[in-house]
């Protein structure tokens, strides 16, 4: 997949099918748009913004996606062009002139979009003024109609709601994919280990960040065999830690994963973070936190 940065001197030479969207997370509803836009026999496209909209005016939500993270979830579902702008360069251009650039500068005979999607200078164009847009020039469009889940559309917002209650198992229905944590390896203070717990160390990424504080059950996999984990996700009360991080128990292995990228899925809320009074009951309750990993792993 070819990533296009620089939308100032851009002129693609083909017509192309465009996926509209910001795709925070990539979800199933916009799996769907950028599908249709794929699979409609012109060059598939996508024309997205490297930071939120939002951000541009100070209120960017936290993110379930990086770029990155976005990029690689294009590239799986089959487009060829990637086209990231700064929404510095779009936030003032008109819904009008914002077509025309799609339609003379990425060659856009056919635009893919959803039910909710805006455009424009204040948001001002919506799905129906693209469509009178398209239908003027003769370019082909499609509105994908949401995607349900429990009756109700699936969007990013729902799904950022369902991971700050903890609710990983709506969450990953919605993105049609896991809760993944996938980082390197960072040095801790080997407390987990001085308790009987050794931990794995991984700072907090896009695609975990909006999740609930708290502990998790969870599983990883290492060799080729999935082992059930138990997470803390967060800061460290106990032993007076402010410093957020996702800090994993696995259960029967045994071994050095220092500097390796592991991913880490998360499975089930379990509990809140607690200051407890002492060591000794962090223990205790460990103890049950794997107990209850071990139950849901036999669950899933």
């Amino acid at each position: 997949m070819k990533v296009i940065t620089d939308t100032k001197n851009i002129c693609l030479d083909k017509p192309a099918a465009v996926a509209l969207g910001f795709f925070d997370g990539v979800h199933q509803g916009h799996r769907a748009v950028i599908s249709a836009a794929v699979k409609s026999g012109l060059l598939p496209v996508v024309f997205t913004f490297a930071q939120h909209p939002r951000a541009f005016f100070g209120d960017a939500p936290e993110l379930i996606s990086e770029l990155n993270d976005r990029l690689g979830c294009f590239e799986q579902l089959g487009v060829e062009i990637a086209v990231i702008a700064d929404f510095a360069d779009f936030a003032a251009m008109s819904a009008a002139d914002f077509y025309e650039f799609l339609r003379d500068k990425l060659q856009m005979r056919a635009a893919f979009y959803g039910y909710n999607y805006r455009f424009g200078k204040g948001r001002e164009g919506d799905s129906e003024l693209l469509a009178r847009f398209c239908d003027k020039d003769g370019v082909a469009h499609t509105r994908a109609e949401p995607v349900l889940f429990d009756n109700v559309p699936i969007s990013s917002s729902r799904i950022r709601a369902a991971m700050n209650k903890g609710d990983v198992q709506s969450a990953a229905k919605m993105l049609g994919r896991d809760i993944l944590l996938t980082e390197q390896v960072e040095n801790g203070k080997n407390l987990g280990r001085r308790l009987g717990f050794a931990t794995l160390n991984q700072p907090l990424t896009a695609p975990v960040k909006p999740l609930l504080r708290g502990v998790y059950a969870s599983s990883v996999m290492l060799g080729g065999k999935e082992y059930p984990a138990v997470t803390n996700f967060g800061a460290r009360p106990t032993v007076l830690q402010n410093e957020e991080a996702a800090e994993t128990h696995i259960i029967g292995f045994e071994g050095d994963l220092y500097k390796k990228t592991v991913s880490v899925r998360f499975l089930k809320y379990l509990r809140p973070q607690v200051k407890f009074e002492d060591i000794g009951k962090l223990r205790d309750q460990i103890q049950k936190d794997v107990a209850a990993a071990l139950e849901i792993r036999g669950a899933v």
